[in-house]
């Protein structure tokens, strides 16, 4: 039982909630107290309105009873709470936190939870966090495995044109009215990198669990910017922003078969030209490596032979391009440049260069032929390590020189 405090009372500690809610004034809560209950809120409403929220502050005038739905419903608390201006809350075991709820580990709960009027999935608790956070820093896979599989959120939004800074994450629960209640879904959709890094902490739980199935749906080998290239101004592919070192010391702590799979090179489709598909390996590979290499991990080698095999393909391919250039032009030269017959293959070859488009961001490259638009997109691998062992140098020459072919092309090209 709770004992009914005064008018006054009551009123001071209204005004203290709303003041601690995401209401900017009394003004706005009555805005939202009238679009609860679909009335109108034109100038005389609102005044209407204010002028009553004032008197209830004041304690001038009581709670009526037919606000109490609507006010404990915008405020978050219970009718009890309200009208013994706070002296009585709901107990824990029946009213279970956001931190309780992302620690416990009953399917019941979690629905529960999840399906609550008061929306305490999409809001924050007193140390500005929400479940999320809380359940990848009790690394409650479980959970976070559920909400996934339920379609309650989503890491990797449907519509890859979305990807540019995040992977457009998402939840399916609705906001209560008016919307500016419920914050989780704008932090989810929010385009800054703070977003992917919820999804780089999901990737290390799967990692932990040699979950491949999970890694796939994260899109753990890929980063957003992979997904708005190429772009005319290949600058903004910046990589530093979704450089994880926890995630790349997790990998190379991981099992072989987990170094395996970031090895595999993958495919993503150009977002303008779905048609053109674009073949990239983990944009942070180097950097496992090293760690590899200064360990004399025995996975080192089979790594070092798919970046020489990647970097290889897309230099086999550039240079093919640029034959096809120098083809052309030849047959131009013979056909229409007669009056210039002191010119050299290599004359033709370094004018044929100034057809081929280049472009570099980091370990980025972007390049297409001016005449038939033949080209592609890839992220190159460098090798700062050295290393003595008569298997491995090779491997990381061959790395290093198709990387410097192409960076050499890079200078002649437009």
């Amino acid at each position: 039982m709770f004992h009914l405090k005064s008018n006054a009372e009551i009123g001071a500690y209204f005004a203290n909630l709303v003041k601690k809610s995401n209401f900017k004034s009394m003004r706005q809560f009555g805005k939202a107290y009238l679009q609860t209950l679909g009335k109108p809120t034109n100038n005389e409403s609102l005044q209407n309105m204010s002028d009553k929220l004032a008197q209830i502050k004041n304690g001038k005038k009581s709670i009526q009873l037919s606000d109490l739905p609507v006010f404990t419903h915008l405020l978050g608390v219970t009718c009890e709470q309200l009208l013994s201006a706070g002296e009585y809350c709901v107990p824990a075991a029946d009213y279970m936190t956001i931190r309780q709820f992302a620690a416990t580990h009953d399917p019941a709960d979690w629905e529960t939870f999840v399906q609550r009027e008061d929306k305490p999935f999409l809001n924050l608790d007193e140390f500005g966090k929400n479940a999320i956070e809380y359940a990848l820093e009790f690394k409650n896979y479980d959970l976070l495995k559920y909400l996934m599989d339920q379609g309650y959120i989503w890491f990797i939004g449907p519509d890859s044109k979305e990807y540019y800074d995040n992977f457009a994450a998402g939840t399916s629960i609705k906001r209560r009215d008016p919307s500016t209640l419920d914050v989780l879904p704008y932090d989810l959709h929010a385009l800054h990198q703070d977003t992917d890094r919820l999804r780089r902490q999901m990737i290390c739980l799967a990692l932990d669990r040699k979950d491949f199935e999970m890694l796939s749906r994260l899109k753990a080998r890929e980063i957003p910017t992979l997904y708005g290239l190429p772009v005319p101004n290949i600058a903004d592919a910046d990589l530093d922003i979704f450089y994880d070192e926890d995630l790349i010391h997790r990998i190379a702590d991981a099992d072989d078969c987990v170094i395996d799979y970031f090895s595999q090179e993958f495919t993503i489709p150009e977002r303008y030209h779905p048609e053109r598909i674009n073949t990239y390996i983990f944009p942070y590979i180097s950097d496992v490596l090293k760690i590899l290499l200064e360990r004399n991990h025995p996975c080192a080698e089979a790594v070092l032979k798919r970046c020489a095999e990647h970097n290889k393909k897309f230099l086999d391919h550039l240079e093919t391009v640029i034959a096809k250039i120098v083809a052309r032009n030849t047959q131009m030269y013979e056909e229409t440049w007669s009056y210039d017959r002191n010119a050299s293959q290599e004359d033709i070859y370094q004018y044929s260069l100034r057809n081929l488009y280049f472009f570099r961001c980091n370990d980025i490259v972007t390049s297409w032929s001016a005449l038939d638009h033949d080209g592609g997109v890839t992220n190159l691998v460098f090798i700062g390590n050295e290393t003595n062992n008569f298997r491995l140098a090779p491997l990381i020459n061959d790395i290093n020189t198709s990387y410097n072919k192409v960076m050499e092309i890079q200078k002649h090209s437009r």
